[in-house]
């Protein structure tokens, strides 16, 4: 019975400490006046390496949805990054499906839902603007649904998410262009939920990109491409 228990005692345990850690940290990067890790001391940072792959078929459902975080650049006017379904399905920018630990599914969410109680920039797709010596600069916008969509998606996406969005992200660079509501630098949740969603564009090991599940993605979501 020890041998059985063992496995399931330690998983248990790393849990734990993975959403001890996380909110200890939340906490204090949450605030404009105290500083914050970069996503890559993130709790949960390598959360898809902590993942179970899952078949490329997984049911994949406008009701189901939680997060989207898409990339609009120059070369790249309609990218995607990362989507999470319930319950802990994340897909990523190479098509992959898997199945998250609950608490990094969780703590992800977490970070996207704080991000409401941000000023909102004036800027196109809302974008907190990093001070960069470019001007031509990709935007990583996050949508977050309003609550649980219908079947059929809203001619006009805002009427069906929250966005936020970071123009120019680059991990260890905060400074803003201009001030936004009294920070003069990108919030600490902000910083960490682009930088963890990142994660998800890196290179992975296999076959290459499966743009047929990108393509599904992309249609489950709405019009979210103006």
């Amino acid at each position: 019975m020890t041998i059985t228990l063992r496995p399931l005692i330690i998983s248990t345990l790393c849990g734990a400490l993975i959403l001890y850690l996380y909110q200890q940290h939340h906490f204090s990067s949450f605030f404009p006046t105290t500083s914050s890790m970069s996503h890559s001391e993130s709790p949960l940072s390598g959360y898809l390496s902590r993942s179970t792959p899952l078949s490329p078929t997984t049911p994949l459902s406008r009701e189901n949805i939680k997060l989207a975080i898409l990339h609009n650049a120059p070369v790249e006017t309609e990218g995607f990054t990362l989507a999470l379904f319930a319950p802990d399905i994340a897909v990523t920018y190479h098509g992959t499906i898997v199945q998250l630990q609950p608490q990094d599914f969780s703590g992800i969410l977490d970070l996207a839902s704080h991000t409401s109680t941000l000023p909102t920039p004036s800027t196109f797709f809302n974008a907190w603007v990093i001070n960069q010596a470019r001007t031509s600069q990709p935007i990583d916008r996050v949508l977050i649904p309003l609550g649980t969509l219908s079947k059929e998606p809203k001619y006009e996406y805002k009427d069906e998410y929250r966005e936020v969005s970071v123009r120019g992200y680059e991990q260890g660079k905060t400074e803003l262009k201009e001030e936004v509501g009294g920070f003069k630098e990108l919030p600490g949740v902000l910083d960490e939920l682009v930088g963890l969603a990142l994660e998800a564009r890196e290179e992975e090991e296999g076959e290459g990109k499966d743009e047929d599940v990108v393509r599904r993605v992309k249609n489950v979501l709405g019009h979210v491409y103006p």
